[in-house]
């Protein structure tokens, strides 16, 4: 081994020894604390923690798919359970922490087994489209589940349709009142489930109007997108 080798060798071994040789044995702890603070993860986000329970302010909207439960002028309930034949609710919201303002729109186009009478007419095809206005409370019951409840009104364009008749718009106002249950998936994706009743003004007094559908059970799976402000 040449001289110079030795020599560096000698001074790599030596240097450290010096180094410390200068630091106060007493700072040794705070030192060996302070390394081992560098060395901390940062915790992982809670993606479900109080800042999300309560969502803040936002816009949300979704689509849904729905069971109907239509009560006609002859009295008789027609259960219409093919979501997928149903047609879709959609609905667009203003969300603060603990209260929503909405606005659904829910298009119906059923087909009736037994015909009914409007006006002095029979039909056996109604497409219903109800436009809602609603107020909603919001209440978390855990991180990811959520259930709320709420009032409105409805207005109601009703097509009553035959073969041999033009096809004419009748509409039709009622108080609405629902209250349902979500999940968040993620913190800006909800899945929820709805339930809805709405009674015609005529049922209640308040209007001396015939109506076509005096009053409707809406069942609904909704799948919201909520997007922070």
């Amino acid at each position: 081994m040449s001289r110079r080798a030795l020599c560096l060798l000698l001074l790599g071994g030596l240097l450290p020894t010096f180094t410390l040789g200068q630091v106060d044995p007493e700072d040794y702890p705070e030192m060996l604390e302070r390394s081992m603070e560098t060395r901390k993860l940062s915790p992982k986000p809670d993606m479900f923690s109080e800042s999300y329970r309560t969502r803040g302010r936002g816009v949300s909207f979704g689509v849904g798919f729905r069971r109907l439960d239509f009560t006609f002028n002859d009295g008789q309930t027609r259960t219409f359970g093919d979501s997928t034949a149903n047609g879709i609710g959609f609905h667009i919201s203003y969300v603060e922490p603990k209260r929503t303002l909405e606005y659904e729109r829910q298009i119906s186009p059923v087909s009736i087994s037994k015909e009914i009478q409007y006006q002095g007419k029979n039909y056996n095809s109604l497409e219903v489209i109800q436009n809602n206005v609603w107020y909603w409370w919001a209440t978390p019951l855990s991180s990811r589940w959520w259930s709320h409840y709420g009032s409105g009104f409805q207005f109601a364009q009703i097509r009553p349709i035959a073969e041999d008749q033009t096809k004419t718009y009748v509409d039709e106002s009622s108080l609405v009142f629902g209250g349902g249950l979500g999940w968040f998936a993620v913190p800006s994706l909800l899945l929820s489930y709805r339930f809805t009743l709405s009674f015609h003004l005529s049922t209640i007094g308040i209007s001396e109007h015939d109506p076509i559908l005096p009053r409707s059970q809406v069942h609904t799976i909704y799948f919201d997108y909520f997007y922070a402000l």
